[in-house]
């Protein structure tokens, strides 16, 4: 993020910079785009609509995938970073063989597949024909298809960026419904986008919430800047003595994925959770005194319209999740390959 205006010694170019940054933090607090797909309409092909040619001219039928969970990847087999990955991409097949993953390598650019096959003989290499990027709408050089034993679409994937490789993991661990242990990831917290990959309901209300938009306040009250903000309008910082991350390449105080007050301020760090419930009695909670460490008189003062009396029950029913889970079962939990 660019340096805090005060440091700069111009006081004729304050006012211009601060509407720079103003304008910069709207646009990295606002409604982001998810790093993944997860609602598709509804007349997405199923796998069983599906048919497939493979490299050696042998029609496949979609329905014969039913009943496994189902990965379809995109790739230029002429471009270095694709096939790159390819590998990484093997070791997720392996991790999930118990579970029967089927891969289905196909070119985004329509062949050469030839020159990679021969690696990943486990794969089906299949063409483009019949017309299967277009019936899926794939417009990247590389991304993953996830489908589910019913041969629904589940999750789109980019294979890109730095956390595609557990977005595809948790896609298919929630297809395959087994946990997998997210425990070694930073302060064991995974961020809101991860958690939605099985409670798609609860995120997808959650997203309607005042705590949803908990970061952008601080962008329009010019208050990004100040750590002591951050401890109530982002995930994971309430309650430590010191802040868990440190400031980020771009300035940032708070790491992307945590730029607003997120399921695990709430429910606690979810990579433990994936592979066990939280235990009751946790600092995180959906009880009163959880929500205190932030809604209470002390931390009202900070803002004038923010109120010094609150009603635990009053405001819970504006973020409470409705009746039933989402939430899939989770029998054993396998651990993320490195």
């Amino acid at each position: 993020m660019t340096p805090r205006p005060s440091v700069f010694r111009s006081i004729a170019v304050a006012p211009i910079l601060l509407a720079f940054l103003s304008l910069a933090g709207i646009q990295a607090a606002g409604k982001r785009d998810l790093p993944f797909q997860s609602n598709f309409p509804d007349d997405f092909p199923t796998v069983d609509q599906l048919k497939f040619l493979d490299i050696s001219k042998q029609t496949l039928k979609g329905e014969e995938f039913l009943g496994k969970p189902v990965l379809v990847i995109f790739f230029d087999p002429g471009c270095g970073k694709c096939t790159g990955k390819l590998p990484t991409i093997e070791k997720i097949r392996k991790n999930f063989s118990s579970e029967g993953v089927t891969v289905l390598g196909l070119s985004s650019k329509g062949g050469g597949l030839g020159s990679v096959s021969s690696s990943y003989p486990e794969w089906i290499w299949v063409t483009n024909s019949p017309g299967i990027k277009h019936k899926l709408q794939s417009s990247r050089t590389m991304e993953a298809f996830v489908f589910d034993r019913l041969g629904q679409v589940a999750f789109r994937v980019p294979i890109d960026g730095s956390e595609w490789k557990t977005y595809l993991e948790l896609g298919l661990g929630a297809v395959s419904e087994r946990a997998l242990d997210l425990s070694d990831m930073p302060h064991g917290f995974a961020g809101s986008d991860v958690c939605g990959m099985c409670h798609r309901a609860e995120y997808d209300q959650w997203k309607s919430t005042p705590h949803a938009r908990g970061y952008e306040v601080l962008v329009e009250t010019n208050n990004l800047h100040r750590p002591e903000c951050h401890s109530c309008h982002v995930t994971a910082e309430q309650g430590r003595a010191e802040r868990p991350w440190p400031v980020t390449a771009r300035g940032q105080l708070t790491p992307k994925e945590f730029q607003e007050i997120g399921c695990e301020e709430c429910h606690g760090p979810g990579g433990p959770h994936r592979t066990k419930p939280f235990a009751e009695g946790h600092l995180y909670s959906t009880k009163e005194e959880s929500c205190l460490r932030c809604h209470n008189a002390e931390v009202a003062g900070c803002a004038k319209d923010w109120k010094t009396e609150w009603n635990y029950s009053e405001y819970l029913k504006q973020v409470a999740h409705g009746a039933g889970s989402t939430t899939r079962s989770v029998p054993d939990p396998i651990e993320i390959q490195n």
